[in-house]
């Protein structure tokens, strides 16, 4: 009988631990279908702004706008423009797939509005979880004013740096808000930092000085890139002379910094550009490597602020005390190397090795 007993004590034991490991992994299948259910809902959420935003960006024409087909075949007369608009043969598919933050094939035109987020001093966010940092976006941007109700067109990693995150956005006027409202970045985002534009530049040739320069007639006008930007269309942040034209040139080369690539490829491929209503050429800027050369005592390696010297030294002979303007020294001297010619010579050897190593680091 006792051992009959102590049979149903240990099967009762039994299924009790058989009911209370089935309650846990009930409890959590649970849990895991809840999560899968908030993420499907936050993707349902991020398409659904996705959808609005090509409905704004690509408006439907009105029925009445739209041919009919017996129409078109019936009528004798050409079929207007705005009767049958053509459109690249394109789904919203491929659409949603170019600035789908998910999609690792996705590329957007180097053009597409963005903004660059730095979060390598945060601690307390992963980078690459781009769901929860979008939510975290968002969160972000609510009550804030003028931004508070604008879509996020998608995220991308920046390259190779997991720590860099990069926003899209659908218009230019919603970066540039998005920007100057920098108090979610303080409060949502602490120690993170947006990262400079990136400026295209784009070199103009034949620029009349006195239509760009003040009273000096060397100094560029101050209100120089606004004035130039109006004129055709475009934003301009910079203008600086390429090297400043000498006083007795009428004319110089500077390099225009666009915001827009697609505005500095238009101005480079369409080979000129009005500048106060004068035609000058336009190319693509190369950059190039210079060595670093200090106009205070013409030596390399260092620039004028990092110079230990206290009296300058003439770029043409060499000599302390003096400037190239007032200079009287029958033969140049460069202040380099010693050979007859200035100091800002190409020909220099110095200059011409420091240029080598600048090319070839790690010979």
């Amino acid at each position: 009988m006792e051992a009959l007993e102590h049979m149903q004590r240990q099967m009762t034991s039994a299924l009790q631990r058989i009911e209370h490991k089935f309650q846990e992994q009930l409890k959590e299948e649970r849990i895991k279908a809840e999560k899968r259910e908030q993420k499907l809902l936050l993707e349902l959420k991020q398409m659904k702004i996705l959808l609005q935003g090509y409905e704004v960006r690509h408006p439907v024409p009105s029925v009445g706008t739209r041919a009919s087909y017996a129409s078109v075949v019936t009528s004798s007369e050409p079929i207007e423009a705005t009767q049958a608009p053509s459109a690249p043969r394109s789904s919203l598919a491929s659409h949603l797939k170019s600035v789908s933050p998910n999609s690792s094939a996705s590329r957007p035109q180097d053009d597409t509005p963005s903004l660059t987020l730095d979060v390598s001093q945060m601690k307390d966010l992963d980078p690459t979880d781009l769901i929860l940092f979008r939510e975290r976006l968002v969160n972000a941007w609510k009550g804030q004013p003028g931004i508070g109700e604008l879509p996020v067109a998608g995220l991308q990693r920046a390259g190779k740096d997991k720590n860099k995150v990069k926003i899209l956005f659908y218009a230019e006027d919603h970066r540039n808000r998005v920007r100057n409202q920098s108090g979610w970045v303080e409060k949502f985002f602490p120690g993170a930092r947006i990262n400079r534009d990136t400026w295209f530049p784009v070199k103009v040739d034949r620029v009349n000085k006195l239509n760009t320069t003040d009273e000096t007639r060397v100094n560029l006008r101050e209100d120089i890139a606004e004035l130039i930007g109006k004129e055709n269309g475009i934003r301009i942040n910079k203008v600086r002379w390429l090297s400043k034209p000498r006083d007795e040139a009428a004319y110089g080369s500077v390099v225009l910094y666009l915001d827009s690539k697609k505005d500095a490829d238009q101005i480079v491929g369409q080979r000129t550009i009005n500048i106060r209503g004068e035609a000058a050429w336009t190319k693509e800027f190369e950059q190039r490597l210079v060595p670093i050369r200090c106009f205070h005592c013409q030596k390399y390696g260092h620039q004028r602020y990092r110079c230990p010297d206290d009296v300058p030294t003439c770029v043409r002979c060499a000599s302390k005390g003096h400037s190239h303007l007032t200079c009287s020294a029958p033969e140049p001297r460069c202040a380099s190397c010693g050979g007859p010619h200035e100091a800002s010579d190409r020909g220099c050897k110095i200059y011409r090795n420091a240029l080598a190593n600048l090319r070839s680091p790690h010979d």
